[in-house]
């Protein structure tokens, strides 16, 4: 078997493979989760200083 066959076979085996495609999109969803827990904790942030704004203007 020559070099190029098994590269071959190599290229189908991972372009068919299930397995390798759904690894590839839970990986693709866990780089995915980096950027929206990032998004999640500025909104916290932001409400967390509304809240206190709205307090002190509210002591006033």
């Amino acid at each position: 078997m020559n070099t190029q066959e098994t590269i071959k076979k190599s290229g189908d085996f991972i372009r068919n493979s299930a397995t390798l495609k759904i690894f590839g999109i839970g990986l693709l969803v866990l780089i995915l989760l980096i950027p929206t827990s990032m998004i999640s904790s500025v909104m916290r942030e932001r409400e967390s200083r509304r809240d206190s704004v709205v307090r002190e203007i509210n002591q006033k």
